[in-house]
């Protein structure tokens, strides 16, 4: 049975590098084509090979790039528009992918307000209160959404931690609808002007089967955020 694990614990482990311009195009193109089924423990080499993309308000444009790179467990993204025209960015879908992990699993997930949590299973969630996002906030979801961290425990199987280690800037959310998982970092439609890059939240992947040690063992390696 996984803990419960608050979010100043894990924005205790931020860490964020400026992103490497030396990544490569050919990796960002093969992950939008791919979207692998996951396996019982979400890790940094599966992520890897999942599907990203853009979503701009008025249509998608080819010219907006999404570079994930990777620092440890640690994933730092950034949107960069090579194109000729201003575009407004309504969020970057970091990672999507079919989640197939059984029914059992146990979840625990925060909610955007700090009274909202949900825990139980993937074949039956938990409010851990009647103060939840999207009945009692009122605050639109897709599917079971999640902010900031998500904890994933299939039977017999060490637990899987998204969780956004920084908060910048935007707001970092976890969708399970229709069996996929989408890890989003909502832009609210600000500009991203032509030759502009907007560097996004810092996503840390970790797993093990002692959820509070490992993230009591866990150090941050880089102490501040740093932008372009």
């Amino acid at each position: 049975m996984t803990s419960r694990i608050g979010r100043r614990e894990l924005l205790s482990m931020t860490v964020a590098l400026p992103l490497s311009s030396a990544f490569g195009r050919a990796v960002a193109d093969a992950a939008q084509t791919r979207q692998p089924a996951s396996p019982l423990v979400l890790d940094k080499a599966f992520l890897q090979a999942t599907a990203w993309h853009v979503e701009l308000e008025g249509g998608s444009d080819p010219a907006v790039e999404l570079v994930r790179t990777w620092r440890v467990d640690t994933c730092l993204a950034q949107m960069r528009n090579h194109g000729r025209r201003t575009v407004r960015v309504k969020q970057a879908v970091l990672f999507e992918f079919t989640l197939d992990m059984p029914p059992e699993t146990v979840l625990y997930g925060e909610g955007f307000q700090m009274l909202s949590q949900t825990g139980g299973t993937l074949g039956a969630p938990a409010d851990f209160s009647q103060y939840t996002d999207e009945q009692h906030y009122r605050i639109p979801a897709r599917g079971r959404a999640f902010y900031g961290l998500l904890t994933l425990a299939p039977p017999g199987r060490p637990t899987s931690v998204l969780a956004f280690t920084s908060c910048a800037r935007f707001v970092g959310r976890f969708e399970i609808d229709g069996g996929f998982l989408r890890v989003v970092v909502d832009t609210e439609g600000l500009e991203l002007p032509p030759g502009a890059s907007m560097s996004l939240e810092a996503l840390t992947v970790l797993s093990g089967s002692d959820t509070p040690t490992m993230l009591q063992a866990w150090r941050p390696l880089w102490p501040v955020i740093t932008r372009r």
